[in-house]
């Protein structure tokens, strides 16, 4: 599994909490109307942990993922 993602409830605070226990971001940003963060939690949880706030994402039918 390569992470986990919460919507929170209250996404600054959750985001400063991990931020204070020394949970690494790996990468935050925004995509369409989500802002995210990524922590590090591998050494704790043994996976990623994401924080996300916003709607939900709608399918990019511009983007082909190849195998």
């Amino acid at each position: 599994m390569h992470h986990i993602m919460f919507a929170t409830d209250d996404y600054y605070a959750d985001v400063n909490s991990l931020e204070e226990d020394g949970v690494p971001v790996m990468l935050s940003g925004e995509l369409q109307a989500t802002e995210f963060q990524l922590f590090d939690s591998r050494a704790t949880l043994g996976t990623i942990v994401e924080l996300a706030r916003g709607d939900a994402l709608i399918p990019d039918e511009t983007i082909v993922v190849e195998d």
